[in-house]
């Protein structure tokens, strides 16, 4: 899985056999953000995700709420 910024720049990769559930490898996939920045920290977490439909569920809404909240610790 490929995770890439507007212009279809790749920022995120993982490889991985096709046995996990597609949401368990989206979820490694976006834990591999990382967009360097002029100043500070790299940038690990996008603004705003767009997703195929198949991604579209409460479920995969409910663990990157909770990716996004564990973040802030």
């Amino acid at each position: 899985m490929v995770v890439v910024e507007g212009n279809g720049l790749p920022i995120g990769l993982s490889v991985d056999s096709a046995q996990p559930h597609e949401l368990t490898l989206a979820e490694r996939t976006l834990q591999t953000i990382s967009v360097p920045r002029r100043r500070g920290r790299l940038r690990t977490r996008p603004q705003a995700l767009v997703a195929d439909k198949a991604y579209d569920s409460a479920d995969f809404r409910r663990r990157l709420r909770r990716q996004a909240d564990d973040s802030h610790l």
